[in-house]
């Protein structure tokens, strides 16, 4: 029975071997296979991955300076294109630049339009202005600026008609907006009541004291005015007693300081002011 088992053992041995090291070297388990060399050269390493990505990352990301040296062919910008002056342009052909002018341009077109008096250039000048709707609510906009001078030379109904719809419209803000109410003041133009009720009591003084030129016409607002006489601003207080003294109300008496007496409206006032008595 030992001789049997003894047998049996030196087979199992020959055949299986006997444990993972035998001479000296590791010798696979006969039922386990193997990866050929080949089968793991073929399986990428984790570096060889990450190089593969990066690979193709370059080859699919733009180069921003491979063009650096290549000079485009394209047309000048119609605002660097000379021009003939404006001075030497007829009423239409200055008419018809003036929406779409740069900023050197529109100065020198609106200045001339004004000059010239062309009451057909109101509209131009007015679409000059809603270009730059929503902008200058700190500083001035040039283009709205000599816009505004234009129209102020210009006068007339259409002129006053166009520098109210910009202010109603909220075409202008800021500094354009000072500007247009005072322009408005000096044409004429008429405004609603509610409108130049929020511009007496606008936060810019320069708006208020503007606003009064142009409230004076309208008796729903003298009140609005007599409250401004106490306005903390001295010009604000100035521009309402000199609104109501054209409109013969005695209350423009309560100027401030010195300037009562040279009010240039002192004698319409006062002379009311006898009529009442």
């Amino acid at each position: 029975m030992s001789s049997i088992m003894r047998w049996r053992r030196g087979l199992i041995v020959a055949i299986w071997g006997s444990g993972p090291e035998r001479d000296g070297r590791v010798h696979p388990h006969p039922l386990r296979r193997e990866p050929s060399a080949q089968l793991s050269s073929l399986t990428p390493t984790p570096a060889q991955r990450v190089r593969s990505i990066r690979s193709q990352m370059c080859e699919q990301q733009l180069d921003l300076f491979s063009s650096a040296g290549i000079q485009a062919e394209r047309p000048l910008p119609q605002s660097m294109e000379l021009r003939p002056a404006a001075t030497v342009l007829d009423d239409q052909a200055l008419i018809a630049a003036i929406p779409e002018s740069n900023l050197a341009d529109s100065i020198a077109l609106a200045t001339e339009a004004g000059r010239r008096r062309l009451a057909a250039a109101v509209p131009s000048l007015e679409a000059l202005c809603r270009r730059f709707s929503g902008f200058g609510a700190e500083r001035m906009v040039p283009e709205q600026a000599v816009a505004l001078h234009a129209l102020a030379m210009i006068s007339g109904r259409e002129a006053a008609q166009a520098v109210s719809q910009l202010i109603v419209r909220g075409f202008v803000r800021g500094p354009a907006l000072n500007l247009a109410v005072s322009t408005a003041a000096r044409i004429g133009a008429t405004l609603p009541v509610d409108v130049l009720r929020s511009l007496l009591r606008h936060p810019d003084p320069g708006v208020r004291a503007s606003a009064c030129g142009c409230a004076r016409r309208r008796p729903e607002l003298i009140s609005v005015m007599i409250d401004l006489l106490d306005d903390l601003n001295p010009g604000v207080a100035k521009s309402a007693a000199c609104a109501l003294g054209q409109i013969g109300r005695i209350e423009a008496r309560r100027m401030h300081g010195t300037a009562w007496p040279n009010c240039p409206h002192r004698t319409d006032v006062v002379r009311c002011g006898a009529q009442r008595a």
